[in-house]
């Protein structure tokens, strides 16, 4: 190890440092940049009041600079938000879908718009001063409340999690009492359920009709049920409120992500229960499910049906193969005793044959001929029985049985071979050769041994001469890699000369590039001129661009606030027609028709037939009964909540002028008016007054001079930008009227 002096010694760091080439480095405790190196060595030389070496630093010097601690600006860190929604003390109680006139099931575009509408309604600027301070303050205490509800309710987290805290039934059926109805039982728990599915729609359970690939479908989205459920209310009841790490009391990102993990652990355990439980819900569905039940028996049915029919095909099968096995064993029989029978009288022959040939063979034995005894049997041999007895016959009666013998010998192929009397040498010399003692069979061993030893000498003395070989081969190799290595050498050289020739024609080339690369510039100057100009093209068309984009958005806002009034006459229609007994508007229709202007047009709905008629007759009693005609196509769509509650009115007022509730006697001789019957209808359609509109256009149409009084509008607002337009006269479009407003405080510049 090589021990140096201190580094930076003069700076009154530690020291001494030892530096090894051998040593690992040991593991850092504290990073070297950060809160928790700053918190460490700072609280150090504040404890010390200076460096370790107890001089004190002083900000003036340059030693004191290199330590001195860097202040900036930092923005407030954005606290983690973990664990379960925390309310405003002053929305306690409270409902925010209900401060927000909206439902659970209202969309987030709804909400928007609802939101909108109700900081119209309820600013407080836009409110009197003949108030009190206790209305005043309720006045703001409401506003506070919508645009805490918007707040909440407008991140998609947060609105999570403020639904999984209401109160909500886990209880899920597990079988079925006696007259209890399935669908009924089942359906009330799927869909009290379903709203917790990040899936959009789910199926519905369906009725005894239902196909049964929809049923599977069915059970198939229960079993991949995907639930965006927030648990932490759930899980702080049960293990305390404290179970969750508060990810802002973190001193480092390890610690903090420690505490995502921790917390991460903790609800994947109720989250598993949760899915525990929606896995229970669809067994019990599945299992209690009558449809279920009708196709596990269907498949029961078939699988009993095929496996009788296998079965009866089975026995069909071994009976016949039984059968078969009994034809065939009566005929193997037969057969077998047909064998038999031939076997027994081959065997008879055989033994007649064996017979006869033993005797002929003695005859012929005792007649003393010199012919070959094994081409005497296999003659024989071939004979057959009659032959046998023929031969026989035939040498008995013949006067040289040996040529009859040698002649019957040649008519069945066979020649006949007449031993000689003289002996061959080669069979005496074999007869008479000696044999062998143990003595001399021990000597010719070992003469064996010798000329083995001889010809394994031998092999060695060539395997020596290969090795010699191989060596002589070795050094012409490597004769022949020196000759090689020359001429690589050569080849080298050559290369190195092409090489330089390359180099050459390589500056040659940057020459050429050079000259490329101002003739380029000359060229991209040429284009930057011509960029600039077609820049200049483009910022234009940028420019009618935005101006294209900023008419439709104010087309858009326009229409957001046409909506908006749309919506606020729908609700007062409605809520007019809600607060009268059913008498009352009865008498508030008799009395609308009987108003000379809408004679003429009473008498054009009469005319109509069907659904058109009712919309005539409603939409010429005006008022609330505008609320019965039907849409158009192109009609304004109103938010969900209303839409619901126009439906239902619309299908009440509907019936009633169906059912006659609403027929009224014309005068006689009434005149049927078409054009003020489309006047109403109109007017129906669009609750905005038709007659206030074509007034405001002919303002709009009058010249200057017909109206002095009138100051003239900006460029901005005759476009029709909506974003400089006052409160004011969007309260007067929907027609509210504030009084005794404040005056309003000018900005300071």
């Amino acid at each position: 190890m090589l021990a140096l002096p201190p580094l930076f010694a003069e700076d009154g760091l530690n020291g001494p440092d030892v530096y090894s080439g051998c040593a690992p480095f040991a593991q850092k405790t504290v990073q070297n940049a950060g809160r928790a190196f700053h918190e460490r060595f700072e609280a150090r030389d504040s404890e010390s009041g200076g460096s370790d070496d107890g001089e004190p630093f002083s900000p003036g010097t340059d030693d004191g600079k290199k330590f001195e601690k860097k202040k900036k600006d930092k923005s407030p860190k954005k606290e983690r938000e973990d664990g379960n929604l925390k309310l405003p003390d002053f929305l306690e109680g409270d409902d925010l879908y209900e401060l927000l006139e909206s439902d659970p099931s209202v969309s987030q575009q709804d909400l928007r718009t609802a939101h909108r509408r109700l900081c119209l309604v309820h600013h407080p600027d836009k409110q009197g001063t003949d108030l009190t301070e206790e209305e005043k303050e309720a006045i703001n205490v409401k506003f506070l409340k919508v645009q805490e509800a918007f707040d909440i309710l407008s991140d998609l987290k947060k609105r999570r999690k403020y639904d999984s805290m209401a109160d909500f039934d886990d209880a899920i059926p597990t079988t079925l009492k006696d007259g209890q109805d399935f669908y009924t039982v089942f359906e009330e728990a799927f869909k009290r359920n379903a709203k917790w599915s990040e899936e959009k729609p789910v199926p519905e359970l369906g009725n005894s009709e239902t196909k049964y690939d929809r049923v599977v479908k069915f059970y198939d989205f229960w079993r991949n049920f995907q639930s965006w459920r927030d648990l932490d209310l759930q899980i702080m009841e049960v293990e305390g409120d404290d179970c969750f790490q508060d990810l802002n009391q973190a001193e480092c990102r390890e610690e903090r992500r420690w505490m995502e993990r921790e917390n991460a652990k903790l609800r994947t355990k109720f989250q598993k229960a949760e899915r525990a439980r929606i896995q229970r819900l669809t067994n019990a569905g599945e299992q209690n499910d009558p449809r279920v039940k009708a196709e596990k028996d269907r498949k029961l049915a078939e699988v009993e049906a095929k496996k009788a029919e296998k079965e009866a095909k089975r026995r069909a099968e071994e009976e016949e193969k039984a059968k078969k096995e009994a034809e065939r064993a009566a005929q193997e029989k037969a057969a077998e005793e047909v064998r038999l029978a031939e076997k027994a009288a081959k065997d008879k022959e055989r033994e007649a044959k064996k017979a006869k040939r033993s005797k002929l063979r003695k005859q012929v034995k005792d007649l003393n001929l010199k012919f070959l005894e094994s081409k005497i049997d296999d003659f024989l041999i071939s004979l057959e029985l009659d032959d046998l007895e023929s031969l026989s016959s035939s040498l008995k009666s013949a006067s040289d049985a040996g040529e009859a013998l040698a002649q019957a010998m040649r008519d069945g192929g066979f020649e006949p071979i007449i031993i000689p009397d003289v002996i061959p040498e080669v069979v005496k010399k074999k007869a008479e050769e000696p044999k062998l003692s143990p003595e001399e069979a021990r000597k010719l061993e070992k003469e064996r041994e010798k000329k083995q030893k001889e010809r394994k000498a031998k092999q060695a003395i060539e395997d020596a001469e290969k090795a010699k070989q191989e060596e002589i081969d070795s050094v012409k190799r490597a004769e022949e890699k020196v000759v090689r290595d020359a001429k690589k050498a050569v080849e080298n050289e050559k290369k190195e000369k092409e090489r330089g020739q390359a180099d050459k024609k390589e500056r040659e080339a940057q020459k050429r590039a050079e000259q490329k690369k101002i003739k380029d510039a000359a060229a991209a100057e040429e284009k930057a001129v011509k960029d600039k100009e077609n820049s200049l093209k483009r910022s234009e068309e940028q420019r009618e661009k935005d101006r294209i984009e900023k008419e439709k958005e104010d087309k858009e806002k326009q229409e957001e606030i046409t909506l908006l009034a749309f919506e606020k006459a729908r609700k007062e229609q409605a809520d007019s027609l809600e607060k009268l007994e059913w008498p009352a508007v009865i008498e508030i229709a008799k009395e609308a028709a009987s108003h000379p202007s809408v004679a003429g047009a009473m008498a054009a709905a009469q005319k109509r037939e069907g659904e058109e008629k009712l919309d005539a007759l409603l939409a010429c009693l005006g008022s609330f009964f505008a609320l019965g005609v039907r849409p158009d196509k192109d009609a304004l769509v109103l938010s969900s909540t209303l839409r619901n509650r126009v439906k239902k009115l619309r299908t009440k007022v509907r019936n009633a002028a169906g059912a006659g509730e609403f027929d009224i006697a014309l005068p006689a001789g009434t005149k049927a008016d078409e054009k003020a019957l489309e006047k109403v209808v109109r007017e129906a359609h669009d609750p905005v007054s038709v007659e206030e509109k074509e007034k405001e256009k002919e303002k709009e149409n009058l010249p200057n001079e017909a109206s002095p009084e009138k100051p003239k509008k900006s460029k901005a607002k005759a476009k029709g930008a909506p974003e400089n337009e006052d409160l004011d006269d969007l309260l007067k479009e929907f027609g509210v009227t504030a009084t005794d407003k404040k005056p309003k405080a000018k900005k300071k510049k």
